[in-house]
C-alpha cells in the first residue's frame, strides 16, 4: 500500500502520515502518526499517552530503545488503535479488507479486535 507524503510538524519534514483513533478503556484521542511499516514497535508521546488515561508509573514492563531514544526510559501500554482517515490516493490500491484482527496472538485465544 502506498501512502502519501505530507509536510508535517515544526521541520516540516516530508513523510507519510496516517490519521488513527487510540483507546484505552473509555478514552480516546485522535491522532496523526508517521507510517513506519518496518518498526517493531511504536513510540507514543507522553502527553498523548497521558491524554488516553495511561499512568506512567502503573506501566511496569520496560521497553529498551536504541538509536537516539537509547537515553530515555519506555515503557509498554498496550492500546487499541483503528485508523480514522484512509487517504484516498491509498483507496485505489486496496484488495483485501479486514474482518478481525487480533495482537498480540496466543494460541486457542479468542480475543479480536472489531
Amino acid at each position: 500500500m502506498r501512502f502519501p507524503y505530507t509536510l508535517m510538524g515544526t521541520t516540516r519534514s516530508l513523510a507519510p502520515y496516517l490519521s488513527l483513533r487510540l483507546f484505552n478503556g473509555e478514552n480516546t484521542v485522535t491522532v496523526t502518526g508517521l507510517v513506519d511499516s518496518g518498526a517493531a514497535l511504536n513510540v507514543l508521546p507522553y502527553d498523548i499517552g497521558l491524554s488516553l488515561g495511561a499512568v506512567w508509573e502503573e506501566q511496569t514492563t520496560v521497553i529498551p530503545l536504541a538509536g537516539n531514544l537509547a537515553a530515555f526510559e519506555a515503557r509498554a501500554l498496550v492500546i487499541r488503535a483503528q485508523i480514522a482517515e484512509l487517504p484516498t490516493s491509498c483507496c485505489n490500491a486496496c484488495r483485501c479488507v479486514v474482518t478481525k484482527f487480533q495482537y498480540p496472538h496466543h494460541p486457542g485465544s479468542s480475543q479480536f479486535f472489531p
